[in-house]
């Protein structure tokens, strides 16, 4: 009875884990399949890597066991504007791959409602060469944010004379979906602790060879008001919908010749 009841719950995880291939949401952040290989994976609790065009690390004040070592800080270079990392892996084989990491964000962003120029504080990820995985904004004050949700330009409207009222897609209040808030000790001057963690999770498919990876901030008024940074990432292969198919039809023929024993026994 028992190994009929784990031969069943196989081929029960392995259909789920086949829809979930099948039928991918492309840049969604999604849950994770237990036979997924990692492929890279970094704490930046040493050394960063020559895969990262940038490397820079950062240190956080508070929960040093926890984020000690990051990627960043990034923000707004005086020279250069919004500053971005790649992250490049080389000969990658094709198919889903699954990329999660923490989200650091530090100070003072504020939103879809910015008050000090025209532009949304936002930060994206993506493929290059391909349309952003997310596009987003995030508010670390009074003002609104769209995560969750994506940003959109085009229900921006920069002729509107209030700031708090030019963006008229889903926003939603500072922090939201933050998995923790003020625990990093950064600090801005006059209000105190100015932080967040997000995790991020995407699934998408490859068909190059090389993957890069870019990470950006957008729009951010300098390092002394605005940053962001990265932590943990992790970019594991999806296995193949066929390689789960040949195991789900393997545990459909075990769980088939066990009725079988149980009826000739009966």
């Amino acid at each position: 009875m028992y190994r009929h009841h784990a031969v069943w719950g196989l081929a029960l995880w392995l259909s789920c884990a086949l829809a979930v291939l099948v039928f991918p949401a492309t840049a969604a952040r999604a849950t994770p399949v237990a036979t997924e290989v990692v492929v890279y994976a970094n704490t930046f609790s040493s050394a960063v890597g020559s895969e990262w065009s940038l490397a820079r690390m950062g240190t956080t004040p508070l929960k040093t066991a926890t984020y000690g070592g990051f990627l960043g800080p990034f923000s707004k270079a005086p020279s250069s504007g919004d500053e971005s990392v790649t992250l490049m892996l080389s000969e990658m084989p094709s198919g889903l791959y699954h990329v999660t990491f923490d989200l650091l964000i530090i100070k003072s962003w504020d939103g879809v409602e910015e008050f000090h120029d025209a532009v949304a504080d936002r930060w994206s990820v993506g493929l290059d060469g391909h349309a952003p995985l997310l596009v987003t904004s995030f508010s670390k004050n009074l003002n609104r944010q769209t995560y969750p949700d994506s940003f959109n330009p085009a229900l921006y409207d920069l002729s509107n004379p209030n700031p708090a009222a030019r963006y008229t897609g889903p926003s939603h209040p500072a922090d939201t979906a933050a998995f923790e808030k003020n625990q990093l000790g950064f600090t801005f001057p006059g209000v105190g602790i100015q932080d967040a963690v997000y995790k991020m999770d995407f699934v998408f498919p490859l068909a190059d060879p090389n993957m890069v990876l870019r990470f950006a901030g957008l729009g951010l008024d300098s390092a002394a008001d605005a940053g962001w940074g990265l932590d943990n990432v992790v970019v594991a292969r999806v296995p193949e919908p066929a390689t789960l198919l040949s195991a789900l039809l393997g545990a459909l023929a075990l769980l088939a010749a066990a009725r079988g024993m149980r009826a000739r026994r009966g």
